[in-house]
């Protein structure tokens, strides 16, 4: 996985099945981020493990100097699609 060292804009989607923690999350997950016009208005991130409290202890650690402050918004959330997973096989 290429965490550093370019800027790629049409990068749509990352798949991740590591159990990513604090800077390398955030790089990995800033792959994604960058919007190009209308046709990329935001990138998407499947995980293939739970890593909602890694994500939120990063948000935590890198976004706000009140760390009651910092918000996750997920799409839909790994219990959500895992239950469709299930109930659709």
């Amino acid at each position: 996985m290429f965490l550093t060292g370019f800027d790629s804009l049409y990068t749509n989607s990352l798949f991740v099945d590591k159990n990513l923690k604090y800077h390398p999350l955030i790089q990995a997950f800033s792959r994604t981020n960058h919007t190009v016009d209308n046709t990329k208005p935001y990138g998407n991130l499947y995980c293939f493990t739970d890593l909602s409290d890694n994500v939120r202890e990063a948000i935590m650690l890198f976004s706000h100097d009140n760390k009651k402050q910092s918000t996750i918004w997920l799409a839909t959330s790994y219990a959500a699609v895992k239950q469709q997973i299930i109930d659709n096989t």
